[in-house]
This record gives C-alpha cells, sequence and structure tokens, in this order.
C-alpha cells in the first residue's frame, strides 16, 4: 500500500445519465491518487491498494480518466448502485436518494458522498473525514487494532444494527437495520 497524502482534486462539469435516467449536470470522479496507481493496483481514497484488496461491497470503477478506482457503489454518488451511475447528490444503499433525504433518519451520517456509518467506515471514524491508519479498524467510532464486533470482510461491524451488513455481511436494508432483520 502506498500513501500519497492530501491531494488537490480538481473537478470539471460534465453530462451524465441520472439514476432515473434523465441526463445531468455534475462532476466528473476524479483520481485522487493522480494516476500513480501501477498495473495490479487501485486507488482507494488516496492509497493504491492491491486489485484483490478491492472486494465485496467495494467494486472497481474507471474513474473519468480512464485509470481505476475502488469504491463502495452503496453510497458513491458517482457509481451509485453500479459503475458509472451518477447521482448528482445522495445515494443511499446503492439507489439515488431524493432531495431532502436525510441520513440521520436512518441513523447514518451525510459526509458529503453519501450515507456512512461513522461507527464502522474506516474513512469516516466517529466523524466524517476521521480516517483510520492502514490496517485499523472502526468500531463504535475508534480507530483501533482489534475489532471486538463481526468482521464483513476488513469492516468492523455489529451485524445486529448496520444496515448495510443486516444479519449477514453485505446484506443491505432501505429502511435500517435492528436485531439482524431489515425494518
Amino acid at each position: 500500500m502506498r500513501w500519497f497524502g492530501s491531494l488537490m482534486v480538481a473537478s470539471f462539469l460534465m453530462v451524465a445519465v441520472g439514476c432515473d435516467g434523465t441526463t445531468v449536470s455534475g462532476e466528473l470522479w476524479i483520481d485522487p491518487c493522480g494516476g500513480a496507481c501501477l498495473a495490479d493496483e487501485v486507488c482507494m481514497d488516496v492509497l493504491c491498494v492491491p486489485s484483490s484488496d478491492c472486494g465485496a461491497p467495494f467494486e472497481i470503477c474507471d474513474f473519468s480518466d480512464g485509470s481505476f478506482g475502488c469504491t463502495d457503489t452503496a453510497n458513491d454518488p458517482f457509481n451509485c448502485g453500479g459503475c458509472g451511475v451518477f447521482c448528482g447528490d445522495i445515494c443511499a444503499f446503492g439507489a439515488c436518494q431524493p432531495a431532502g433525504y436525510v441520513c440521520a433518519d436512518y441513523g447514518l451520517d451525510d459526509c458529503g458522498n453519501g450515507c456512512v456509518d461513522t461507527s464502522s467506515d474506516v474513512f469516516n471514524c466517529g466523524a466524517c473525514g476521521v480516517e483510520c491508519a492502514g490496517g485499523d479498524f472502526c468500531a463504535g467510532g475508534v480507530c483501533g487494532t482489534t475489532c471486538g464486533l463481526d468482521t464483513c470482510g476488513d469492516l468492523c461491524t455489529d451485524l445486529g444494527s448496520d444496515p448495510y451488513n443486516c444479519g449477514t455481511c453485505y446484506n443491505e436494508c432501505v429502511n435500517g437495520c435492528a436485531a439482524g432483520v431489515c425494518l
């Protein structure tokens, strides 16, 4: 894994097809690694990681510049529900959400690029933008080397309440999760 630090990422206006099939304006999905990843690597956040590390629920998608990124299509507004599906606003549970959608109504936080669970998200641990060190888990909103809960790949989560991993890993619930059952 190679670190590239904080990079200034430029945005450019484009036209894309929205979730409902209409043409919408938006920003290009720009590679924050600046195209520096090797042939067998993908960019995840600002790190080049081996392509094999991009497992479910993540998916390898093309950046607008032709390089490849590893993203969670459950909450990425540039790849909502699948690669290249542009929402322009909020993507949650792999679907574009209407104006006025409030992540907090589902126990999630809006970190500017979709709804996330800050109690278990290593890129938004405890609060938006708080990133855990490489190899650490985020458990209960705190970065650490042990999980203490359930693991889904590299994700530390509570299968009893996580709407993205309800009851079993990668089982997404649109209306939330309680006691491991979709609401």
